[in-house]
C-alpha cells in the first residue's frame, strides 16, 4: 500500500511540473484582425474551382468513345448490304471518332474517320457507309 501511495504521489508532481511547463513555453496569442466579408469571399472564389464544365467535358468525351464502340460493333456484326459487298469478308475498324463542338455538346456532329481494311477501296468504303 505504501509503494501505491508513494507511487501516486511521485506521479501527481510529475503531472503537475508538466502542467507548469506547458503553461510557461507557450507564448501569448498574437491579436489578429478580423477579415472583411468581401476578402473572405474572394479567397474562397480563388479556392473553390466547380468543376461542372470539367465533368460535362469528360461526360461527352465518353459518350462519343461509347458511340465509336458501338458503331464499330455494329458495323462488325451486321453491315448493310452494299457495305458487306465491299468489304468481302474484312472487318472495318473505326479508327477516331472527333468530338462535337464543346458549344453544342454531345448531340452535336460527330466525324467519324474510319480505316479501310488492306486491299479495300477506302472512297467506296465511304459511299457506302
Amino acid at each position: 500500500l505504501d509503494r501505491k501511495l508513494i507511487w501516486q504521489d511521485r506521479q501527481r508532481a510529475f503531472n503537475a511540473r508538466l502542467a507548469q511547463m506547458a503553461q510557461q513555453s507557450q507564448p501569448p496569442p498574437v491579436p489578429v484582425d478580423e477579415l472583411s466579408p468581401a476578402v473572405v469571399k474572394e479567397i474562397f472564389d480563388a479556392m473553390i474551382e466547380d468543376p461542372v464544365k470539367e465533368l460535362a467535358e469528360h461526360r461527352d468525351m465518353r459518350r462519343s468513345e461509347s458511340l465509336a464502340v458501338h458503331l464499330e460493333q455494329l458495323l462488325a456484326c451486321d453491315p448493310p448490304a452494299g457495305l458487306r459487298k465491299v468489304l468481302a469478308g474484312t472487318q472495318l475498324q473505326l479508327g477516331d471518332v472527333e468530338l462535337p463542338d464543346p458549344k453544342e455538346g454531345a448531340a452535336g456532329l460527330h466525324v467519324i474517320q474510319f480505316k479501310a481494311p488492306r486491299g479495300q477501296d477506302g472512297v467506296l468504303l465511304q459511299q457506302r457507309l
